[in-house]
């Protein structure tokens, strides 16, 4: 911003007033004419105006703070010009290295004794609040703020003045009429203490031999992302226009998937953030599985083995690191003989510990027989990815230790789909407690890294006393068994994206939202009707949630709440729905606080 000087009109120094100029700091300075420029003082015989300039901006600006007044004792007609420049030249303040423009109340008023009318307003109207100053102006009250407040009433408390009120990197705004917070990329909530599943870089792993993929990523900013297959050495381009993209691996025989014999793994890099998704299918278009994918800045250097298939025979998993010099330390419950890719030279094998160096990028295989890899801890000297297998064709990936949780709502599903129940795992011992709708409560003993099986056909809520990890199973008789990790209450967000794939019927949205803010959620910017609507309600502590399901279309969605209360997000429907024969269900959890770090008891 630059202000102009009106050659034409008397300069600011000949009438012995402040001169205004931009400073090297981009901020308003104003410096005296003259030495001998002495304010005036008001008196009773003369009518003296001023104009008083409060600046009320970013407390980090480079003025903090201006308070100054400028008096005027001319003639009427070169009053009204005077007054006419003062407020051009007091027009705005400073502006920080943002571009923000710091706001400058202005308060133009005679000095003289006030009217008994004009008193009278400021003393029996009293519309100042929070020790706000009452002035009046041609018979129009307005009122200065102290430190603190903002708005016409000083109704409004300033946020920003309170350390530490914007979280992760977050930057406090101050106007007129509200403090907020400006996240930092990847941040979400009102104070930005929660992180999406936003980022620049992911992994995905898959068996092209039996499944195909589908990509599909969306982002607010135009740029590109890189899709690298290290096993063969080629990649893809996809450029992102700020918008909605979808991208099958199986159509693009450039980029030598039918080459991999094994699984395959791809590193997803982008230039800006985006949410990520994949779904793996079969010839026929069933989907088998779906996942939002973790960014990097997401994992961890924790995990716990929690998937349990009774009488299996093979059981894998594999790491990729994205550091160099990463160690990691799997320790097997139970491991007859061992089968890898790894070279044994730089790894030790001791009883039923294996340590080894994963090179950067590369996918570090490991395979037992006759044994089961439920409760394996792994962990490594530089966050990982980890993925698990107990059948061939499938690759899953497994969530860091630190996003286990304690507390949990497991909606109803649709009535398309069948449910086999839940399955939880524990690494140590706790007890757990399962309420219906009906308040009907049971509990069981779970044991150190074990797993149990339970029931599930209503909405249900499970807590412990020990962090677990839960499990929704829902089957399907062309593609078994669909696992899906349930997040805890207290990984819920306030913002979700997520995207309905295509070929699908019977789409729903089903939320999680605390009773009494359901009127304040959205999807896709607008409000829903829940008169038609089945609503079920279950208590957790004094918070009481409402659980109900909202039909939807192919393609991305966001949902969001206009006052960022948290919520759950799950989102079901059939897929490959023309051919009965090879449909199948798909479901999967919309999103997860990845900033939540759950501790063990005492």
């Amino acid at each position: 911003m630059q202000l102009e000087q009106n050659g034409d009109t008397p300069s600011a120094q000949a009438k012995g007033r402040p001169s205004f100029a931009w400073n090297s700091d981009s901020c308003l300075s104003y410096e005296m004419a003259s030495h001998d420029y002495e304010e005036p003082s008001p008196t009773n015989n003369d009518l003296h105006e001023y104009l008083e300039i409060v600046e009320w901006g970013n407390r980090n600006a480079c003025t903090p703070r201006i308070s100054t007044r400028m008096y005027d004792n001319s003639t009427s007609a070169e009053k009204k010009y005077k007054k006419q420049k003062m407020f051009l030249f007091f027009m705005l303040g400073c502006v920080t290295s943002a571009i923000l423009i710091v706001p400058l109340i202005i308060v133009f008023r005679q000095s003289t004794t006030l009217t008994e009318k004009e008193k009278d307003k400021c003393t029996t109207e009293t519309p100042c609040i929070n020790n706000g100053h009452c002035v009046t102006y041609n018979n129009t009250v307005l009122c200065i703020c102290p430190a603190g407040y903002i708005g016409k009433l000083c109704e409004i408390k300033d946020l920003c003045i309170i350390s530490g009120i914007c979280h992760n990197g977050g930057t406090c705004i101050t106007t007129r009429h509200s403090s907020y917070c400006i996240c930092a990329e990847g941040f979400l909530g009102k104070n930005c203490k929660y992180r999406g599943l936003q980022g620049y870089q992911f992994f995905v792993a898959f068996n092209p031999k039996y499944r195909n993929i589908t990509l599909h990523m969306s982002s607010e900013k135009s740029g590109r992302c890189d899709l690298i297959l290290p096993s063969v050495k080629r990649y893809k381009t996809i450029a992102l226009r700020g918008n909605y993209t979808s991208f099958d691996l199986s159509k693009y025989g450039n980029l030598g998937i039918g080459k991999i014999s094994g699984d395959a793994h791809i590193r997803v890099v982008c230039e800006v953030f985006v949410y990520l998704f994949y779904f793996l299918t079969d010839k026929h278009g069933a989907i088998w599985k779906s996942f939002p994918v973790i960014p990097s800045k997401g994992l961890s250097n924790e995990y716990v083995i929690p998937q349990f298939k009774p009488h299996q025979k093979f059981d894998a998993l594999s790491v990729i690191a994205f550091e160099e010099n990463t160690t990691v330390t799997v320790n097997f419950k139970t491991a007859r003989w061992v089968l890898s890719n790894i070279t044994f030279n730089e790894s030790m094998f001791d009883g039923n510990k294996l340590t080894f160096n994963a090179e950067q990028y590369e996918y570090s295989y490991i395979s037992c027989e006759q044994c089961h890899l439920t409760g394996t801890f792994v962990n490594g000297t530089r966050p990982f990815a980890l993925f698990f297998k107990t059948y061939i064709p499938e690759v899953i990936p497994v969530l860091p230790l630190n996003d286990f949780s304690k507390v949990f709502i497991v909606p109803q599903l649709s009535n398309l789909m069948k449910t086999l129940g839940l399955r939880i795992f524990s690494k140590y011992k706790t007890k757990i407690e399962f309420k219906d709708t009906n308040n009907t409560i049971s509990t069981s003993i779970l044991d150190v890294n074990n797993y149990l099986t339970t029931n599930h056909k209503h909405t249900t809520v499970v807590s412990s006393q020990e962090v677990i990890i839960l499990f929704l199973k829902a089957y399907s008789p062309h593609t078994g068994t669909i696992d899906n990790v349930v997040p805890g209450i207290n990984q819920y967000l306030p913002y979700y994206e997520f995207v309905v794939p295509g070929n699908t019927d019977e789409n729903f949205a089903t939320f999680i939202v605390p009773s009494g803010e359901v009127s304040g959620v959205r999807l896709n910017n607008r409000q829903f009707e829940l008169s038609h609507v089945s609503v079920t309600n279950v208590r957790i502590f004094e918070t009481l949630y409402s659980i109900f399901s909202i039909s939807i279309k192919e393609g991305w969605h966001i949902a969001k709440h206009v006052n960022y209360v948290k919520f759950g997000l799950m989102i079901q429907g059939i897929s490959n729905y023309q051919d009965k024969r090879h449909s199948g269900p798909y479901l999967y959890f919309a999103g997860r606080n990845l900033t939540i770090v759950t501790t063990r008891n005492n």
